[in-house]
């Protein structure tokens, strides 16, 4: 069957969905020869899996230590196309359409892919056929992001804070105290806005500060065991515990610069503009993933200077 053609269609075309909506898709059966099948089956799966490994231990007791875990969300299956119950029929040669319809979980994370784990979702399609026939069998992803009104969420419209007081210079040369304290007029952000972050510096030291720059960071932590354990789809992240650890990756998404001065032993304000890219929702309703995001100021570094790095949360405050 070398011409054979097996492939799902949806109808939605950007290929996203919410949770709780229907998937509905056409299975493609393009055949090169009449051939034998007994169904046609279209599988929707969901998991979340997580998987790194650690070096432990010291000199030649040094070993890798392997961590895992997963979350079952979707298992479900209909049958598209089937002959009578213990018969083959014979599907001729050409195009053969299938609609089908599955619907999804209501509280489901969404699609992500990390370093050290995933949440991924797929429709699987599967002809049967004799046992002397190997099934055909192909595969189509898709993408499951949650519908989010920030004007619901009564955190997303609180001011997000965060200060922080920074001695410049090592242990042999001492510039003083650099202080820094930067806001945004909200917490939430959706893709494609712009987060305005106004940093008020309060420069007590010895030298001028002429740039400033800001980051978005996206933060996503993992849990994982020795026990590779499947995790019951509760929508609450785990603690960390003497079975499970826990992970952390940090990737930067955006930056923005500024230039300015400010004297030495003055202060200023500036405001930097950070543009939110394409990106996944913040989550933490599933057990083994969660991802949320930050923004980190910084002042440029001198010779002896330390980076001075604030990170603060959208919706929380800073020390």
């Amino acid at each position: 069957m070398p011409n054979d053609r097996f492939y799902i269609t949806l109808s939605n075309e950007n290929e996203v969905y919410a949770p709780g909506s229907d998937v509905e898709g056409i299975a493609h059966i393009i055949l090169g020869e009449d051939t034998k099948a007994e169904f046609l089956k279209i599988s929707l799966c969901g998991r979340a899996r997580t998987e790194w490994r650690e070096r432990i231990g010291v000199g030649k007791t040094m070993r890798t230590k392997s961590y895992s875990a997963k979350v079952i969300y979707a298992d479900e299956e209909v049958v598209a196309w089937s002959s009578p119950p213990g018969t083959t029929e014979v599907l001729e040669a050409g195009s053969h359409q299938y609609p089908f319809t599955l619907k999804l979980p209501t509280d489901l994370p969404p699609s992500f892919e990390g370093k050290y784990g995933y949440v991924r979702y797929m429709l699987k399609m599967e002809l049967d056929r004799p046992w002397y026939r190997a099934n055909k069998k192909n595969n189509k992803a898709f993408t499951v992001v949650p519908t989010i009104d920030l004007n619901t969420v009564s955190q997303a419209i609180l001011p997000a804070k965060a200060l922080k007081v920074k001695k410049l210079g090592n242990v042999l040369f001492r510039h003083g105290e650099v202080e820094v304290e930067c806001e945004t007029s909200k917490s939430g952000f959706v893709p494609g806005e712009v987060i305005v972050v106004s940093a008020h510096v309060i420069n007590d030291s010895s030298k001028d500060i002429v740039k400033a720059r800001v980051e978005l960071m996206e933060i996503s932590t993992y849990v994982g065991n020795s026990c590779s354990q499947t995790f019951e789809p509760k929508p609450t992240f785990i603690d960390e515990g003497l079975e499970n650890k826990r992970h952390q990756q940090q990737r930067r998404l955006a930056a923005a610069e500024q230039f300015f001065n400010i004297a030495r032993h003055s202060e200023g304000d500036v405001e930097l503009y950070l543009q939110v890219p394409s990106t996944v929702p913040s989550f933490d309703n599933c057990p083994i993933i969660k991802v949320e995001y930050t923004v980190e100021p910084f002042v440029p570094r001198y010779p002896f200077y330390p980076q001075l790095s604030e990170v603060y949360k959208k919706g929380g405050s800073g020390d």
